[in-house]
């Protein structure tokens, strides 16, 4: 008889530690899926940052991008004035010459150094992503100034191609 006590004491004692064990995993249960939940808010809430980040960084990018265009378009035209006045005196037509090859030089140069920087900052990205170490913020940031520095490489591109024009105009006209 107390052979039947014993094991029924002991089978009491195992459901006991039974009905605790299944709230621990309850709990634990219920714990994992307010951690999931939290886990997936957090994501969204910094993705929809992340895209509200991206809007702001392509705004500026494209007023940057409009008031360098402006700006060049306007220093064109006076180039082009300046160079529109010179067509009496073959002084003044070496000395222009002069100046838009130093100004082609330059835009050269820039544009060269546009070009370094635009591929530094892609092993930059690249190297980040692969350490797993990209936080959105930076890489949005990063890509935004890429973005930028490809819009200030066109410009400078073309303001090359059009100083290179203008220097075989003064040329041709020394020439005569």
């Amino acid at each position: 008889m107390s052979s039947v006590a014993e094991l029924s004491s002991e089978v009491d004692a195992i459901r006991s530690k039974l009905s605790r064990y299944e709230l621990l995993i309850s709990r634990h249960e219920r714990e994992d899926k307010e951690k999931d939940k939290s886990i997936r808010e957090m994501r969204d809430k910094h993705s929809k940052e992340v895209q509200n980040l991206l809007k702001e960084h392509k705004e500026r990018l494209s007023e940057a991008v409009s008031t360098v265009k402006s700006r060049l378009e306007r220093q064109l035209a006076e180039m082009t004035a300046e160079r529109n006045g010179c067509n009496d005196d073959a002084k003044k037509y070496k000395k222009k010459s002069t100046d838009l090859d130093v100004k082609l030089r330059t835009t050269s140069a820039k544009l060269k150094k546009a070009h370094e920087l635009e591929q530094t900052m892609q092993a930059r990205i690249a190297e980040l992503e692969g350490e797993g170490k990209t936080k959105s913020g930076q890489a949005a940031s990063m890509q935004a100034k890429i973005h930028k520095m490809k819009d200030v490489i066109a410009e400078l591109e073309g303001v090359k191609a059009q100083l290179e024009a203008q220097c075989a105009q003064l040329t041709e006209a020394l020439m005569q």
